[in-house]
């Protein structure tokens, strides 16, 4: 990608947003503390000045991933700002499901990875879609892993760094999909329907005695969940989109808007047909 300096200085903008004191230059004497921001700072000015482009995997997201884990989160929405702009993803990716559903809770695991140790594959959206379906079947959920944060940002949130640690518990602590599952207390059993966003809301509409659903698709790479909400409504959860409640009249309408609408501004070279079966369908019951 090619920098700007109109790129600079939002990411500057968001940043003093942040932290008004902010100072990103070099240190001037012994006892001044060099700002984490600043390698990131630097490198991209450095591309800015001299017309040279950069790349955002891997130079600037290890840039990222060696900022200090309290600093990643005080500015959370640079870091974001910086991350979305080079990987090509617009702003309010999801927005359109609110059209079909409404919206319940954040997750957006691809902010709140990078606060963290570990190596998180492909991503945490099979963990935290466990974690969410587990919360579906407690008789009364007190507190929830899953905020609305209808006031802030995911990027400045504790909870939503405390969601990431738990999913990412789940994910090295080893184990086949279906061991993760018992870990919290679930236990899926796979199903052969040979169904599609195109056919699914058909196809959970004929099996009432489903009460909830594990889906994998794209080759495995992503992970979703769907439950009953009472009669006449689901629940659904994406790790990026969060999750929503939807009158089953508008389920395939949320679901084709989801796949043919909003993941192809979330991925790029996301092609998946919506009548292209899943890779995966499990039924979700508790142990």
């Amino acid at each position: 990608m090619q920098i700007t300096q109109a790129f600079v200085d939002e990411f500057l903008r968001l940043v003093r947003a942040a932290d008004p004191g902010a100072r990103l230059q070099d240190k001037t004497s012994s006892w001044q503390r060099e700002s984490s921001l600043l390698p990131l700072y630097q490198k991209l000015r450095d591309a800015q000045q001299h017309q040279a482009p950069i790349e955002f995997d891997p130079i600037v997201k290890n840039l990222i991933a060696a900022i200090k884990p309290d600093k990643q989160l005080k500015y959370g929405a640079a870091l974001k700002y910086v991350e979305k702009t080079m990987l090509g993803q617009g702003s309010k990716i999801f927005h359109t499901l609110r059209e079909h559903g409404e919206k319940l809770s954040k997750a957006q695991q691809r902010y709140t990875i990078p606060l963290l140790q570990g190596d998180a594959g492909h991503g945490l959206c099979l963990q935290m879609a466990l974690l969410w379906l587990q919360e579906q079947f407690r008789f009364v959920v007190w507190s929830t892993k899953f905020p609305r944060l209808a006031d802030g940002p995911v990027t400045g949130s504790q909870a939503a760094v405390k969601l990431t640690e738990a999913a990412l518990g789940l994910k090295t602590g080893g184990g086949r999909m279906d061991a993760q599952a018992a870990s919290v207390g679930l236990v899926l059993e796979e199903k052969r329907w040979q169904t599609s966003f195109q056919t699914l809301n058909r196809s959970f509409s004929n099996n009432e005695d489903v009460q909830a659903l594990l889906i994998e698709f794209w080759h495995g790479q992503h992970a979703i969940a769907l439950c009953r909400d009472g009669p006449g409504a689901f629940k659904f959860f994406d790790a990026n989109a969060g999750s929503y409640r939807i009158e089953a009249a508008n389920l395939q309408a949320f679901l084709l808007d989801y796949n043919n609408v909003c993941l192809p501004k979330k991925w790029a070279g996301y092609a998946l047909q919506a009548g292209e079966s899943f890779t995966g369908v499990y039924a979700v019951t508790k142990a």
